[in-house]
Formats: structure tokens, sequence, C-alpha cells
């Protein structure tokens, strides 16, 4: 079976926190994006695999690519 490959990211829009917190540590970035919204891939990964969108093979060779 062939699945179409689906794109993995873990950029999101945090809004108008980043350009306030320009010289912020990457922490302090991490939250604030994490409490915007943003997942890490693995936690995308999981849930494209809970919807069907990709298989855990296809997610686990993206994660290895990082």
């Amino acid at each position: 079976m062939i699945v179409p490959r689906q794109p993995h990211s873990e950029w999101k829009r945090v809004g108008p926190l980043i350009p306030i917190m320009r010289d912020a540590d990457a922490s302090v970035l991490t939250a604030a994006a994490r409490r915007n919204g943003m997942r890490n891939l693995r936690e995308e990964g999981w849930m494209k695999i809970r919807d069907g969108v990709t298989t855990g093979d296809e997610a686990m060779r993206a994660m290895q690519e990082f």
C-alpha cells in the first residue's frame, strides 16, 4: 500500500510574542510557542497516525531524519 507523504512541521505561528522576545532564551521561546498551540514533531506525528493521515513507519522515518 502506498501512502502519500505528509508534511511534518514544528513551525507554528506564535503571534506578536516573537518580536518582543527576540533575545530570549530558547526555552522561553519554546514555552511561549507551546502556550500558543505548538506541538513538537513527535506529538504531530502521533496525531497524524491517530487521524489515519500517515503510517507509524512514515512518522518514525520522519522523526529519525531530525
